[in-house]
């Protein structure tokens, strides 16, 4: 009667989850307050069984985002994209996979020029791994929420 899901009732295997998203966003908080109520920066989160994914719109690019098919004791996919420059985004995500494309009608192909693993710091990206090869095919999050930095190019 009350329309809820039953399974967000199901705490089981979110401690580690939840602990790793409480963690991204409490450093993340300087950033937040910087681009809160901007375009530069998009939210999402997974609304129900049927919900595929969401399309973000930003200055010089469009974000898919595809979420990951649901499982028991996972988390639903969401995240948040922040643009910090023109070409350059910080990804924020797990149980969904993110790509970028130029705006309808460009003749472009838009592609990653770089990608890092990381974390943030009071608001500060503090790069780690540099990624390449196959990790450049698919910007994809798992179920621990992870932190990404993308420079894109278009050609």
């Amino acid at each position: 009667a009350l329309n809820i899901d039953p399974s967000a009732f199901n705490i089981t295997g979110s401690a580690k989850c939840l602990s790793r998203m409480y963690g991204i966003l409490e450093q993340l908080e300087p950033l937040y307050l910087k681009y809160r109520g901007t375009p530069h920066m998009k939210a999402f989160v997974r609304h129900g069984e049927h919900d595929y994914g969401t399309f973000l719109h930003f200055e010089e690019y469009d974000i898919a985002v595809a979420y990951s098919p649901r499982q028991e004791a996972k988390p639903l996919g969401s995240g948040v994209i922040i643009e910090l420059e023109k070409n350059r985004f910080l990804l924020i995500g797990m149980e969904c996979t993110m790509r970028v494309l130029p705006k309808p009608g460009s003749p472009n192909v838009a592609d990653i020029l770089r990608l890092t693993e990381g974390e943030l710091q009071n608001g500060e990206w503090k790069p780690g791994r540099i990624l390449n090869g196959d990790e450049k095919m698919s910007l994809k999050f798992g179920d621990i929420p992870a932190v990404l930095s993308v420079e894109i190019y278009q050609y």
